[in-house]
């Protein structure tokens, strides 16, 4: 079974969960659903990550490092206006530095990590990305 860090704007946490289904109706796995700890933040009232408390940040981090530790496949998807998120950079050099594969969805305009992945791999749509992750099932 494929597993799948699928990484993305926070501020697009729906459309992060709906992605998250369509891959697991691929019959993948998503390592590490980082919205929930978003959302559970959210109930707690913290609503910015000035106001999260440090061990709570920290245990997210670790979650997101052990995700895409365990995954097959880091799926990075920029902002529905384009560009990315400000913890992809991360995202990406740890996956990368791992060996991972990493697949880049949306407009990536210009995003220097997008030169270190391979050019197949640097898609312009969810469904050109559904189709590379189709692929590999």
């Amino acid at each position: 079974m494929t597993r799948v860090y699928l990484a993305g704007p926070s501020a697009e946490m729906n459309a992060m969960k709906d992605r998250a289904r369509e891959i697991e109706a691929l019959g993948m796995t998503i390592t590490e659903p980082w919205w929930e700890r978003i959302a559970e933040a959210a109930d707690n009232g913290w609503l910015h990550d000035a106001e999260v408390p440090a061990d709570f940040m920290r245990e997210s981090a670790r979650r997101n490092q052990r995700g895409i530790v365990t995954a097959d496949v880091v799926v990075v998807c920029a902002k529905s206006s384009g560009g990315f998120s400000s913890g992809a950079a991360g995202e990406i050099g740890y996956a990368l530095a791992r060996r991972k594969r990493v697949v880049l969805v949306g407009n990536t305009r210009g995003f220097v990590w997008s030169w270190l992945i391979d050019s197949r791999d640097v898609v312009a749509s969810w469904d050109d990305a559904l189709a590379l992750l189709r692929a590999l099932v």
